[in-house]
């Protein structure tokens, strides 16, 4: 019945409780000492951890100097920011550059007819064609590649006696159009590679110009009024092979490997001479190494060619550059045929240099050249029709009846150029103007114009199975009278075609993508970034052990994926994307139509849409902008009365790369060009564009003109605007002023955890603490240090305007910084930056690296005052080893011992409280007995 239920006893009446926790009370001194010592600890500690950030600040402020490159900082002004903005990197060189805004950049729109509705009537429209102006038949020549790569000199001319101005022309298709449009009666035209002039009466420079030699036109053939210039496009040793076959460049062989070929050289039955025009590795010290790189224009390739065959002894033969021809010439003094083919591996040829070289094949006895392989001023290749096979398995002949009975056939097999078969057909006697041949809508195919009158129908043929009519895509009848040929398919893609270049420019990506083939087997093809050219990504495909073959399509526009292999299999091809989407934007995402002749997919960059026949004007507008074809598709309301709906066609890019053709076939959807889709362009270097390097660019931002600056474009100037590239001096006083205010923390926060007050007698933590006053002592007596190892005009830091001010803080003088800085600005950096490491043997390696030990502490030859100061902070902040650190893990150790203390204390105390209660609780029960034998007696008692 008895026990202690509360804090007073039952039967005693004594509080217990109170008393117990008194006696307990009275035994917990030491754990109150402790306890008092624990808050002194743990106060000491965050003090030091309040000094070590704040040290790790000043640390990062002093080595921001060193590490953040500050003084390589610059800072871009422009003179007029209306007209261009710009900014600097750290590699960007002070110095003041003109610029004259010629030109924005403009994105390619165009405009459709009017139509009544959008939405309740079809429009009738089949489909669309949306491709590359690479396409086209005729290209605009930049100048920049006249005169072998060297370009010409812009200026004025003066013609008739009226000044043209060409000294903003960039390509060739502009220099003439400056002259045509000028109204001289001058018509102004290219022939191959030469400037023609018809019509003229006077021709000169302008004074001190030389315009007309780099055009050709100094010394031109003249007769009557035509004035033809001699030849400033062609072949030359600075063409650029990537030039080469309209813009598909040569195949160069990426096998790595001693004695690796792209293609060799046999002379009669001699042995094969092999020819490397790619990287030519040697073993060096016994070590393969690459000796000579790749080269990259035609005359790097007649070079290696010709030293290969010196190599050989074979003296006979040598190879040059044919301008007037566009091809490669050999000599050849043997008296014996010469092949040349293909580099081939397992009997299989394993690159295509030769064929794009245009020296693919057998040649007999005797000099002979190769195939054209440039084209001449703003035209192509005929070898580039029908995806690259030309007018390959025809005789050339094409024959015209006309609509007045009369007939004539022009041979166009020696026409090396369209531009030629075009003038051989619309010059030949037998034509006699009756017919006139020029380029279609779209520029891909031919168009043919019968000029004359009757009752026949004009008919365009060839020769029964080697129709060349056939193969231009202008054979058959034409009832009016007019032949609009078919797209004659310009190959613009190839094997050394860059990723990079596809897609306007923007490339495709890195990632991979799933192939199963025929077999139902799957492949994954990862494309990396050592993946460069459309080749690289068709070995990846052939490499990958399964049964379906890649190649450039039949059309040139992009890749074919295939199956391969003698027995068909049974499931179509599909390709997906698993990362990324280089699938998508190589166009070769989807499935198979179906097996067999039909399991493959076509990756054509020449992308036609399909409409339902019932399609409305909105329905289209979806399709093409669903169909990812880089164009941009809306419906524009005019606010005419009755037919106000017109389509806008805008491209998805800026600029020349985002051009695009736009064939709608026999329907005519009225489409009108409102913009071309011009890159920005800009002269720089001089205020006279004739002397200026001229710029183009597919953005108004510039980047890489000027190492390390980005230009933003805003609008054309007349006149130059200069742009001022500087140290960013107020990038480096703010850094200056982060770290006095760095080092000023520091020291008043040491003041402040070792104050004392008189008055109030209150103490800081690390009061008499003699690592922070040593501290203290240190961070002034290295800012009034000097450089360390080396001196130079600045040593100190107080010359250059940072010293010590009033109040024992640190000050700094603008003013006399920038002082210093323009005197002497190296100087001041090194008094900032300066850290140079000792290495362990006193050498660099191979690399020009410091050699350190990390198992030794780094020393150094010579330091500058902040990196003093960087090197000080270090000491006391580091991790490892660090003074601050050191004295926070004895605090840490102390720390952890008085809570052990606490610990050990409290569990001595609960001890004794268990026992004082039990002893109370006996006491209780012993009252209780005692009350209840009196209880007992008193009992015993009334009954005696």
């Amino acid at each position: 019945m008895g026990g202690i239920t509360s804090n007073v006893g039952l039967f005693s009446g004594i509080n217990t409780g109170e008393l117990i926790e008194q006696l307990i009370a009275s035994q917990s001194r030491p754990k109150t000492l402790a306890q008092r010592r624990l808050v002194q600890l743990q106060g000491q500690q965050a003090a030091y951890l309040d000094i070590n950030s704040r040290l790790n600040a000043f640390k990062t402020a002093a080595g921001a100097f060193r590490v953040n490159n500050i003084f390589d900082g610059r800072l871009a002004a422009s003179s007029d920011d209306a007209v261009l903005t710009a900014s600097a990197g750290n590699t960007a060189v002070n110095g003041s550059y003109n610029f004259v805004v010629d030109r924005l950049v403009t994105t390619q729109q165009m405009l459709s007819r009017g139509f009544s509705n959008r939405n309740d009537s079809p429009l009738g429209l089949p489909s669309i064609t949306f491709e590359s102006p690479a396409a086209r038949l005729d290209r605009d020549t930049d100048l920049n590649t006249l005169n072998n790569n060297e370009g010409i000199s812009r200026g004025r001319i003066v013609v008739n006696g009226t000044d043209v101005d060409l000294s903003r022309v960039a390509t060739v298709g502009e220099l003439l159009d400056a002259i045509n449009e000028a109204d001289l009666g001058v018509t102004a035209s290219v022939s191959n590679g030469a400037f023609v002039l018809d019509g003229v009466t006077s021709l000169a420079n302008k004074s001190g110009s030389n315009v007309l030699s780099s055009l050709g036109l100094s010394s031109p053939a003249i007769i009557g009024d035509v004035y033809t210039g001699t030849q400033v496009y062609g072949l030359g040793t600075n063409t650029s092979l990537m030039s080469l076959n309209d813009g598909r460049g040569v195949d160069i062989r990426e096998t790595s490997g001693i004695g690796v070929d792209d293609f060799t050289i046999t002379v009669g039955a001699g042995t094969a001479i092999k020819v490397r025009i790619g990287e030519i590795e040697r073993m060096v010290d016994d070590v393969v190494e690459v000796v000579e790189g790749a080269v990259s224009t035609m005359g790097g390739v007649v070079q290696r060619i010709n030293a290969a065959l010196t190599e050989a002894g074979q003296t006979g033969v040598s190879a040059s550059i044919d301008q007037a021809t566009g091809s490669i010439r050999f000599a050849n003094t043997t008296g014996q045929d010469i092949t040349i083919a293909n580099a081939q591996v397992g009997g299989n040829d394993a690159s295509t240099t030769a064929e794009d070289l245009g020296i693919a094949g057998t040649f007999a006895a005797g000099s002979f050249s190769g195939s054209r392989v440039l084209a001449g001023l703003n035209t192509t290749l005929v070898s580039s029709l029908n995806g690259g096979r030309g007018l390959s398995g025809t005789d050339g002949q094409v024959t015209f009846a006309t609509r007045d009975g009369a007939s004539f056939t022009v041979d166009v097999s020696g026409a090396t150029t369209t531009a030629e078969l075009i003038d051989l057909i619309n010059n030949d006697s037998g034509n006699a103007g009756r017919v006139t041949v020029g380029l279609d809508r779209t520029g891909r195919g031919l168009s043919v114009a019968d000029n004359t009158a009757g009752g026949n129908t004009f008919e365009i043929s060839g020769t029964f199975g080697v129709d060349a009519a056939a193969a231009l895509g202008i054979s058959g009848t034409f009832a009016s009278g007019t032949a609009s040929g078919a797209n004659l398919q310009m190959a613009y893609l190839g094997r050394s075609t860059t990723l990079s270049s596809l897609n306007r420019g923007e490339g495709i990506g890195l990632g991979r993508f799933q192939i199963v083939d025929s077999n139902a087997l799957t492949g994954s093809i990862n494309i990396t970034a050592s993946d460069k050219t459309l080749g690289d990504v068709i070995d990846r495909i052939n490499g990958a052990g399964l049964a379906v073959r890649a190649r450039i399509n039949d059309t040139g526009d992009g890749i074919m994926i295939e199956e391969s292999g003698s027995t068909p299999g049974g499931s179509k091809i599909r390709i997906t994307d698993t990362e990324g989407s280089v699938g998508r934007k190589l166009r070769i995402v989807g499935e198979a139509t179906d097996t067999g002749p039909q399991n493959r997919i076509n990756g054509s960059y020449e992308q036609t849409i399909d409409f339902e026949p019932n399609a409305t004007l909105s329905d289209v507008i979806s399709t093409i902008n669903n169909a990812d074809a880089g164009v941009r598709a809306t419906v524009i309301n005019d606010g005419s009365g009755v037919n106000p709906f017109r389509i806008s066609l805008v491209s998805d890019f800026s600029g020349q790369n985002g051009r695009f053709l736009v064939d709608t076939g026999d329907f005519d959807l009225g489409l009108s060009q409102i913009e071309a889709g011009q890159n920005a362009r800009i002269f720089y270097g001089s205020s006279d564009p004739a002397k200026a390097i001229l710029v183009s660019n597919s953005t108004n931002t510039v980047d890489g003109l000027i190492d390390g600056v980005s230009i933003n474009l805003k609008r054309t100037s007349e006149t130059p605007v200069t742009l001022s590239i500087t140290t960013n001096t107020d990038e480096i006083e703010t850094r200056i002023n982060g770290l006095v205010e760095a080092f000023n923390g520091v020291i008043s926060r040491i003041d402040f955890q070792t104050r004392y007050n008189d008055e109030t007698k209150e103490k800081g933590p690390l009061l008499g603490d003699g690592t922070l006053q040593s501290l203290r002592g240190r961070m002034f007596e290295v800012l009034r240090a000097t450089n360390d190892g080396f001196t130079d005009t600045f040593d100190r830091l107080s010359q250059v305007g940072i010293s010590v001010g009033a109040g024992g803080k640190m000050t700094f003088n603008a003013g006399r910084f920038r002082e210093a800085y323009a005197q002497d600005p190296d100087a001041v950096e090194q008094l900032f930056t300066r850290r140079d490491i000792r290495p362990v043997d006193g050498t660099a390696n191979e690399n020009g690296a410091v050699i350190t030990d990390p198992d030794r502490p780094i020393e150094f030859e010579a330091l500058g005052v902040v990196s003093q100061l960087e090197r000080l902070a270090d000491g006391y902040v580091s991790t490892i080893g660090g003074t601050l650190q050191n004295r926070n893990n004895a605090l840490t150790s102390q720390i952890t011992l008085q809570q052990d203390r606490i610990a050990s204390i409290d569990r001595t105390l609960d001890v004794r409280r268990e026992i004082l209660q039990r002893q109370f609780l006996a006491m209780e029960r012993a009252i209780a007995g005692f009350q209840s034998q009196s209880s007992a007696l008193g009992q015993i008692s009334l009954i005696g």
